[in-house]
């Protein structure tokens, strides 16, 4: 039976909202943020959701993530405490203090934002309606519509002032690829058509790109809702990106197989470094065998060009999870297998890495990662059966394979076309 879970975003930074009573078989997932950026995380299963709604004061404290707070009180250079060992007021002002030093971007700064649309019309809807609230105002808009014949967006790209363009063959990484070509924009910023960006979204990743050093910008994806048994299993599973709360950076000598800095759905390049490393692999992701991997394998070139990738927690955007729960069965065994097909293409351009290859394979199978350490955010850990993680493990280098065969055909059709 499904348990819906009440998401509630609170910033510390500004009075405590009135909480509504809940229902009896309503869990609570509280988002801590200082401003624009979460801060901490608390979840609270049906039984206490009402206890803990009722005395937020005395709950929040423990919600707020140690690392992210001993990161702010770096940036003020006070002595590092435990939020055990603080009250929320404290707390409060800490991260305050921290918020009035932040850098702004420059307002000049042109930044092209990529929908790539394939066949939610509902959801890219509220997704273009998102980026009406843009505290960066210098946006160009540019949709890529890969759907179905028949389907067309072309009267959306109208009314929200979209550069429009069709793309035919399937596949995310050529839409993409298609968008950064016609991008005029110094910075790149790439989203899905079923999010809603956060309004500081653009301002937060422009911050970052201030460092000339900066390649790629990524931040974390939070669930738009937890309604059904399928997307509360989907957020425990932890796979919607990455789920750390402070800043990271991420240097060129960190580059590692199974490092994974960021997802598809919210991420931003320097234009002329993504085009000077080739853009997106068209091998990779959705639309193709492999179904996924091409966004992780754009930021570790990013990394392998010497330049900086850097995870901001400012930079929201809120994705939907799948609802029905084969549905969110089948999404999180492709992106297990797009792990692995990723190895493969890797391996396919570059045969050196062989033997760390193979390493990160076994981890793989035996469903470990190797990111670097994340906090527990208060969610329970799901995980997949040991012998779904495994058989999709294996079929993802197969799936690369097939992505391979499937390219070259199409490439020999066109040439047959054409002449």
């Amino acid at each position: 039976m499904d348990v819906p879970t009440r998401i509630l975003e609170i910033d510390i930074l500004s009075p405590l909202p009135e909480i509504h009573p809940f229902r009896a078989d309503e869990a609570l997932l509280v988002i801590l943020k200082a401003g624009p950026a979460p801060v901490g995380k608390l979840f609270a299963p049906p039984a206490r959701a009402s206890l803990v709604a009722l005395d937020l004061p005395r709950h929040l404290p423990g919600a707020v993530s140690p690392a992210r707070l001993r990161q702010a009180q770096d940036t003020l250079s006070v002595p590092a405490t435990l939020p055990r060992q603080m009250s929320f007021g404290q707390i409060c002002e800490t991260f305050r203090a921290e918020r009035e030093l932040r850098r702004l971007p420059s307002e000049n700064i042109l930044a092209s934002i990529v929908i790539c649309y394939r066949e939610s019309r509902e959801y890219l809807i509220r997704c273009l309606e998102s980026t009406l609230h843009q505290t960066h105002e210098n946006v160009e808009l540019i949709l890529v519509d890969n759907s179905a014949p028949g389907d067309t967006i072309f009267d959306l790209a109208g009314q929200f002032s979209c550069r429009y363009i069709k793309q035919i063959r399937p596949g995310l990484s050529r839409c993409r690829n298609a968008a950064l070509g016609e991008a005029k924009g110094e910075i790149v910023a790439f989203t899905e058509d079923d999010t809603e960006l956060d309004p500081s979204w653009v301002q937060a990743l422009l911050t970052e790109f201030t460092d000339p050093t900066v390649g790629a910008v990524t931040g974390p994806v939070l669930p738009r809702e937890l309604e059904t048994r399928g997307q509360e299993w989907f957020e425990e599973l932890g796979w919607n990106g990455p789920p750390w709360l402070q800043r990271m950076v991420f240097e060129p000598r960190h580059l590692t197989i199974g490092l994974s800095p960021g997802v598809a759905s919210n991420m931003a390049f320097r234009r002329t470094l993504l085009s000077r490393i080739e853009g997106f692999d068209p091998l990779l992701g959705p639309g193709t065998p492999a179904g996924g991997g091409e966004d992780t394998d754009a930021l570790l070139r990013v990394l392998q060009a010497g330049a900086k990738v850097v995870f901001t927690p400012e930079a929201i955007v809120r994705k939907r999870h799948p609802a029905d729960f084969e549905e969110a069965q089948n999404r999180a065994i492709q992106i297990a297998s797009s792990r692995t097909a990723l190895l493969a293409a890797m391996l396919h351009r570059e045969r050196t890495r062989l033997r760390p290859a193979l390493c990160h394979l076994l981890k793989q199978l035996c469903g470990q990662t190797v990111s670097p350490p994340a906090e527990d955010l208060g969610l329970p850990r799901s995980s997949l059966p040991v012998v779904m993680q495994m058989l999709a493990s294996l079929y993802g280098p197969l799936a690369y394979v097939q992505s391979l065969w499937a390219a070259r055909a199409s490439d020999a059709w066109e040439e047959d076309d054409a002449t």
